[in-house]
């Protein structure tokens, strides 16, 4: 049995430190190896009241379980049952904390739609002047907080401090903006 909760340790560490090190590198829950199984239809624990099963945190409650069993079989007299008792005891808080993390996360990627971010047709405020075919910087609000950016002119004339844009295009870190004059005017055809 001591062999048992030793390879549930060793498995568990394993899985969990190279789902970390993967998800790392792939910046954050896309990386991620073992993402979260749920039976079809079923969104989350809200119906048939089957949970969802995060496998990485199933890997860390193996690692606890595994470990903490282990460590209390082979240190003290307690014997195998409450062994196994103190395991899950240790192991049920590292899952359930894991799994909250992962949903924690997965809901606030999920709220947002990609076209939420994209800044063309957002209105402006020129804080810093933008020279002739030189940057400058722009203020706006998105998503209910102020952003500032660099900014660049369409044009070659130059837009001064306070005007009024209308972001065209973001690239490269710097928003290509037209006065929301030239804007309007030129989508109203006149």
């Amino acid at each position: 049995m001591e062999s048992i909760l030793l390879g549930c340790f060793a498995v568990g560490l394993l899985f969990s430190l190279v789902s970390g090190l993967l998800s790392a590198s792939h910046g954050g829950l896309e990386g991620e190896i073992f993402g979260k199984l749920t039976p079809p239809g079923v969104e989350g624990s809200q119906e048939f009241g089957l949970p969802s099963l995060n496998l990485s945190a199933f890997m860390v409650f193996l690692t606890w379980f595994g470990g903490v069993s282990w460590v209390t079989l082979v240190a003290t007299p307690l014997g195998l049952f409450p062994s196994l008792l103190l395991g899950i005891s240790f192991g049920a808080p590292a899952y359930w904390g894991v799994n909250k993390f992962f949903n924690t996360l997965s809901k606030s990627h999920s709220l947002r739609d990609p076209a939420d971010d994209e800044l063309a047709g957002t209105l402006a405020k020129v804080s810093v002047g933008i020279p002739a075919g030189g940057v400058g910087e722009i203020v706006f609000s998105k998503h209910g907080s102020q952003r500032v950016e660099a900014a660049r002119g369409e044009g070659s004339d130059a837009i001064p401090k306070g005007g009024e844009v209308v972001i065209l295009t973001y690239q490269r870190g710097v928003a290509v903006v037209q006065p929301s004059g030239e804007f309007f005017d030129d989508k109203s055809g006149v």
